[in-house]
């Protein structure tokens, strides 16, 4: 039973359980303003990559009953240096404004 609950509770916590289909990654630790680690697909990215991360642009309408609305939108890029693990990978920003922990990670 132990182990079970274990294993479960890798799955949840497991990035690679985050298919989404505008998505490669997203960063995992913020290093400083410049650097990071980022959790990605098992063998979707390799040094030397750039990719572009992503900001979640939402609007919240005044009026409750009213939906609102969302839109991904390039906020900069980023540069793979480093293969940390199969899930992980080390990154350098090349451009755009700062961005932190849970910042997702776009297909190029």
């Amino acid at each position: 039973m132990k182990i079970l609950g274990v294993l479960l509770l890798i799955a949840i916590t497991s990035c690679a359980s985050q298919k989404h289909r505008f998505m490669s990654g997203s960063v995992s630790l913020k290093i400083d303003e410049k650097a990071g680690i980022a959790c990605f697909e098992p063998g979707t990215v390799k040094v030397g990559d750039r990719l572009k991360f992503m900001n979640n642009d939402c609007n919240r309408p005044i009026f409750p009953d009213i939906r609102g609305s969302c839109k991904l939108s390039e906020a900069g890029e980023i540069r793979i240096t480093r293969i940390v693990s199969p899930h992980y990978a080390e990154f350098v920003k090349v451009s755009g404004p700062d961005f932190k922990e849970g910042t997702i990670i776009g297909i190029p």
